[in-house]
């Protein structure tokens, strides 16, 4: 074959095939290969690395499509999975497992739907590595509006906090060093807040003790359309703690009552005869007005 410039040459049809025979001298020698073979086998290193689709390496595991990185311990392997196979579902994130087949724990960031919203989620099976993710391996989602999500077993949720709005009052929450009590507080811009417990439905406030669910010290039941309620507290020194009854209505009366047989316990007992002096007026647990004489 005559001498002739590379510029002068034909140009080669692309994409390249790999079969394609290329001269190169070996130990001296002129010898040729496959283009295929030129790295085939060999580490290859890179600064960027751009797929014209999707970007595959290796078999292991599903999806294909991952890079996988070898810990220094040659044991571990961090893989990006960047399409999943429902193209309107984007998916990209790492994984970690300890060989290079399934992984169990990942990162992710989802595309909900074509050019929608997305939410980042951890991913976590504990017991055997896993071919695909599925819900309920799902720990815990960072939403596109700000919320948060935490599961329990099985993929569950169990917290969820939702963002408001111009919000610039929060919850801050708190642990404590040994022998103190972890304690939640509102914080935020105002100087002043208090904050809210809501129930779902016709569901009661239940305050329990002792680690205990069945130990209950206390219950606010539920009443459709309460206006009236009753208020606790404190006092300063020298002053009386009060209980007392609030709301819309001008006269609100306090109804305090035993369960079944069960009475009113109150004051110390001191034997003698007064001259009464006066009463005080209340009403008995079926509405009856009574006076209480006093001396």
């Amino acid at each position: 074959m005559a001498d002739t410039k590379i510029s002068a040459m034909t140009a080669a049809t692309d994409p390249l095939t790999g079969s394609e025979l290329v001269p190169l001298v070996q130990g001296g020698a002129n010898v040729q290969d496959t283009v295929a073979n030129l790295t085939a086998g060999r580490d290859v290193g890179a600064l960027t690395l751009t797929g014209t689709s999707s970007v595959t390496a290796g078999s292991g595991g599903n999806p294909t499509q991952r890079l996988n990185a070898v810990g220094t311990n040659g044991t571990g392997f961090i893989g990006g999975r960047f399409q999943n196979s429902n193209g309107n579902l984007g998916l990209a994130g790492v994984e970690f497992s300890s060989d290079f087949t399934y992984a169990k724990a990942a990162i992710a960031l989802t595309r909900q739907a074509p050019n929608g919203g997305g939410y980042l989620s951890v991913f976590n099976r504990a017991s055997t590595d896993a071919a695909n993710w599925a819900t309920t391996d799902e720990v815990a989602r960072f939403a596109q509006n700000g919320s948060v999500s935490l599961a329990g077993a099985g993929g569950t949720q169990s917290l969820s906090a939702t963002p408001v709005t111009s919000s610039v009052n929060y919850w801050e929450f708190y642990g404590a060093a040994a022998g103190g009590d972890p304690y939640l507080f509102p914080s935020g811009s105002d100087a002043n807040r208090g904050f809210k417990y809501l129930t779902k439905g016709s569901g009661a406030h239940q305050f329990q003790t002792g680690s205990s669910f069945v130990n209950t010290q206390f219950v606010v039941a539920h009443t459709a359309s309460a206006v009236n309620y009753l208020q606790v507290t404190g006092a300063a020194s020298g002053g009386a703690p009060a209980l007392s009854a609030q709301g819309s209505d001008t006269d609100v009366s306090l109804y305090l009552s035993g369960k079944g047989a069960g009475t009113l316990q109150f004051g110390t007992y001191t034997a003698g005869v007064l001259i009464p002096a006066g009463y005080i007026t209340i009403k008995d647990a079926g509405g009856t007005t009574r006076r209480l004489l006093v001396g």
